[in-house]
């Protein structure tokens, strides 16, 4: 009894560690997305610094505010207080969304283009199928049982 409530106590605390504890710095979470903008495909990321000094970075998302769409990134200042900044395609701030005044003026963004080259990006993840191999395909179909109908007597 007391070796599984070790083992569980161990496990807790292995998964709290790897969870629990955030980092400061996410810098996957600051890369680079590919969203869709009306019939293009832009490219954008939340700025990472204000004037040389690093940015708390909390997370980021697609906003449509006033039937427009902008890219809100959230941080966290020194002080403790959440700062929204919202930004347009092309990486200017945008203010009439109600940017902090702390925000920086400019994103870094590679513009839009008339066609995404990975249809898989978006900006919100999503699973896509792995598509099968030969072999795969021939151990499928082997293990390919049908359902056979009673035959009525």
């Amino acid at each position: 009894m007391k070796v599984t409530q070790l083992l569980t106590s161990a496990i807790f605390v292995a998964v709290s560690a790897v969870i629990g504890a955030p980092s400061s710095r996410t810098e996957g979470n600051i890369a680079p997305r590919s969203v869709a903008s009306g019939s293009s495909q832009c490219y954008f990321q939340c700025p990472s610094t204000l004037y040389g000094e690093p940015l708390a970075y909390k997370d980021s998302y697609n906003d449509y505010f006033t039937g427009k769409s902008t890219h809100a990134c959230h941080y966290v200042r020194p002080d403790g207080m959440n700062v929204a900044c919202a930004y347009n395609d092309d990486g200017s701030q945008d203010t009439s969304t109600g940017s902090d005044s702390t925000c920086p003026t400019q994103a870094p963004s590679a513009g839009c283009g008339s066609s995404n080259p990975n249809p898989n990006t978006s900006f919100k993840k999503r699973s896509v199928p792995k598509p099968q191999t030969k072999a795969e395909r021939a151990i499928q179909a082997r293990q390919y049982k049908p359902k056979r109908l009673a035959k009525d007597e």
